[in-house]
């Protein structure tokens, strides 16, 4: 930690609320994050509101470091969520993933940003909004998750998918949990294969007949649609 860093840490410990405008105007000035997530941190610890009056410029400041820092810093109890609603279009994909996590906090019913944001080019941001959406219930998460499923091409991004939904949502989600057992990606199907309890790769002999043992009528099914070929 550089020496910037480490006075800022300590006008933090000390609460020197005459530091406040010092401290906005550097973070004003943009630079290199580290050091700007650091006079965040400070003014967070000096005074949690401190930053409030900025936050608009900061959020709209050109400098994508100044835009990641003040995110970084702010907690789930945003006065104004409505803020962090451009930013789910921002330039940055580190700033775009970490709008989608705090609107899905301090805004749950924000769900239009979040299916927007299944449609962005940049896999993390998918997945920030899977995992958004999936805390936002079985009722609004399953149609738009099963959907991008069906279409997503990246396996991370569906592993992702069955992930949440196999933690967050469950029994409502078996239907597409089962059709993941047979998914083309090893990461997904044993993402899969742990919502019934079983771990492994439904395709290996150890873990399908795990899951066969169950006496599951739809993993059963699920199985006997998806037939493993035998080696040579």
């Amino acid at each position: 930690m550089g020496l910037r860093a480490r006075t800022a840490e300590a006008l933090g410990r000390l609460g020197a609320s005459e530091a406040v405008p010092v401290l906005l105007d550097l973070i004003a000035e943009g630079g290199e994050e580290e050091i700007l997530r650091a006079y965040c941190r400070a003014l967070h610890a000096i005074d949690p509101s401190a930053m409030s009056p900025a936050l608009p410029d900061l959020l709209a400041h050109g400098d994508p470091a100044v835009r990641r820092a003040a995110l970084e810093t702010l907690g789930t109890d945003l006065e104004d969520p409505t803020l962090l609603l451009p930013l789910t279009q921002d330039p940055d994909p580190v700033v775009r993933c970490a709008a989608i996590r705090l609107l899905s906090h301090s805004s749950p019913s924000s769900l239009e940003p979040l299916l927007l944001a299944l449609l962005d080019e940049d896999g993390g941001v998918r997945r920030a909004a899977v995992r958004a959406i999936a805390a936002s219930g079985a009722d609004q998460a399953l149609a738009p998750l099963e959907s991008l499923y069906k279409e997503e091409t990246d396996p991370v991004v569906r592993c992702e998918v069955v992930v949440s939904l196999r933690d967050q949502v469950g029994a409502p989600a078996k239907s597409l949990l089962l059709a993941a057992l047979s998914d083309p990606t090893p990461l997904v199907r044993m993402a899969a294969a742990r919502a019934f309890g079983v771990s492994g790769d439904p395709k290996e002999s150890t873990a399908r007949s795990q899951l066969s043992e169950m006496g599951d009528p739809d993993v059963t099914a699920a199985l006997s649609a998806d037939p493993v070929t035998p080696r040579a």
